[in-house]
């Protein structure tokens, strides 16, 4: 992001674009002042203005609207006005997990979708198949595309041909949601006391963000590790029955591997622990060079033969070798977090296991990032609209 410019400018900037595009707002208030501008837009609300992207009015009449310096009856005006990368990100703010803020910033539907369509989730525009252009109409419900020519008249619905299609989830209480689950707030209790979601809605949207993040990852597949890296890798198992209680199910293993410098890691289910399956498994996630941590189990014997420097410690007499110095600390913690998180859920169906895989691997990828940004991000580029 450019550095920020003066409040002079701020205000001038402000201005300009309100007397623009917006000349019934001074019109219709007669108290409006520019000092009010100025508190709204830098002061309370920290606005870091880009200089290319300047800032435009669908986040001046939000803002205004929130300051209760004008009306709701700019809200159409405001909607369908460009809604700029930079102006959500001052709004939300990187880190931002505060749902009652989230209620002031998406105070309704109209800044919704001005958000969705500034991401590139939801249509800016959108042709007829007469040929002529669209309008969108939030008069109604639900919010429509309608055609201008007299003859045709055509309305469709602003979610087909959308990540949103077949959905009936209000679009503030979608960017609620999105901004909840990528925070990791967005609990079932949360989303149904906050966002008056069942519970059975809950988990369809939860598995959409895993949807997504599962795209994401097999898209962009990375490997980790590297000349001058450490990799830990080891297994773990997921699936067992307690105490000989419950119903039995088949083994389920996971080999995983973590880059100590970097954090980032790789997670895949094996159907058996021997070499042949967790070898091509490990050459297809480890760049070669690598120094990789292991504890004695025989099937990562020959790691060295095929490109890595490879340390062992033997786990029945040591927790970390006190000649080399390797161990699987790393690895054994990042199996503590996501097993945590499957004792949250109360357990993991074996068909849904992949894709908890794929969301803790994602969000690992993310790391110091925000991943509310990232998850609004990816859906734009693998949902776009049609």
């Amino acid at each position: 992001m450019d550095e920020a410019i003066k409040t002079s400018a701020v205000v001038e900037h402000a201005s300009r674009c309100d007397g623009q595009l917006h000349p019934n707002v001074i019109a219709n208030q007669p108290d409006f002042q520019l000092r009010k501008i100025k508190e709204a837009l830098y002061v309370r609300h920290n606005v870091v203005i880009n200089r290319d992207k300047g800032t435009e009015s669908t986040y001046i009449i939000v803002v205004l609207q929130n300051e209760r310096i004008l009306g709701k009856r700019f809200a159409t005006t405001a909607c369908t006005a460009h809604f700029s990368l930079f102006q959500e990100l001052t709004m939300f703010g990187r880190t931002s997990t505060n749902s009652s803020v989230m209620n002031e910033l998406i105070p309704d539907e109209p800044s919704a979708i001005a958000l969705l369509q500034a991401k590139g989730i939801l249509h800016q525009q959108r042709p007829c198949d007469c040929g002529e252009g669209m309008s969108l109409s939030l008069n109604g419900r639900p919010a429509r595309w309608r055609c201008h020519r007299a003859r045709c008249r055509k309305q469709v619905s602003l979610r087909d041909g959308t990540w949103l299609e077949g959905t009936r989830l209000e679009f503030s209480k979608v960017v609620r949601f999105v901004h909840a689950w990528s925070h990791k707030y967005g609990t079932t209790e949360f989303c149904k006391n906050m966002l008056g979601m069942t519970p059975q809605a809950v988990t369809k949207w939860k598995s959409r963000m895993r949807e997504i993040v599962a795209q994401s990852l097999l898209r962009h597949p990375l490997r980790i590790g590297g000349p001058g890296f450490i990799v830990e890798i080891d297994e773990s198992l997921f699936s067992k029955s307690k105490d000989h209680r419950g119903r039995s199910y088949p083994q389920q293993w996971v080999l995983g591997g973590v880059c100590r410098e970097t954090g980032q890691c790789f997670l895949v289910p094996v159907e058996d622990r021997s070499r042949d399956t967790l070898l091509p498994i490990i050459r297809d996630h480890v760049r070669l060079g690598t120094t990789i941590m292991t504890d004695k189990w025989r099937a990562y014997n020959g790691l060295s033969r095929v490109g890595y420097t490879h340390l062992q410690v033997n786990h029945s007499e040591n927790f970390v070798d006190p000649e080399t110095g390797c161990h699987t600390q790393t690895i054994e913690s990042l199996w503590a977090q996501l097993k945590r998180g499957n004792k949250l859920r109360c357990g993991t169906q074996r068909t849904l296991l992949q894709s908890y895989l794929h969301e803790f691997m994602w969000r690992r990828r993310v790391g110091v990032g925000d991943p509310y940004h990232k998850i609004m991000q990816d859906i734009a580029t693998y949902c776009p609209p049609r």
